[in-house]
């Protein structure tokens, strides 16, 4: 297993980092970036050949501006790759309040999630094998959950605007 954490902002930033490669655990690869304050990314990995990529923070970058963001993937299955964004490109510079969850059990599932704006809210489950899940959140006060039980599925979401709320199932 590979692990590389990368934390832009000084001591002030109160935020964390907790990466798990599980014991039989092969060619897992783990990246997290952090700019901004109180950023909590984790990353339990097992299974074969899984990569994750976390990258928190806003375009104040080592400014220490903007943050709270919170992402937490866990890979058990085979060949699955997670991609979480979170902040990169917001330039209010505010606290933003993002979190993103990403549980894949199955093989061979892509997900990425990409929020922007506060208070974003993503969740995606894949126990089932070849999905495809992309979510990107721009504005304010967004949920989207996705769970791909079943196999070869594809789910795009993508919200605007205040307070909206997606839900697929498949």
């Amino acid at each position: 297993p590979r692990n590389r954490v990368t934390d832009g902002v000084d001591g002030t930033d109160q935020g964390g980092v907790g990466v798990r490669q599980r014991d039989g655990s092969l060619r897992a690869i783990s990246e997290v970036t952090q700019d901004g304050q109180q950023n909590v990314a984790e990353i339990d990995q097992g299974g074969t050949d899984n990569f994750s990529q976390i990258n928190q923070g806003t375009a104040g970058g080592s400014l220490g501006l903007g943050g709270k963001h919170n992402a937490s993937v866990v890979q058990t299955g085979d060949n699955n790759d997670s991609f979480v964004d979170q902040g990169r490109m917001d330039t209010d510079l505010g606290n933003d309040v993002t979190l993103a969850d990403v549980f894949q059990s199955g093989s061979d599932n892509l997900s990425d999630i990409g929020q922007e704006g506060d208070n974003q809210t993503a969740s995606v489950t894949q126990s089932g094998n070849d999905n495809q899940s992309f979510i990107t959140q721009g504005g304010m006060g967004h949920t989207a959950t996705v769970t791909q039980s079943s196999n070869a599925n594809v789910s795009t979401i993508t919200q605007s605007g205040n307070a909206n709320t997606a839900i697929v199932n498949q």
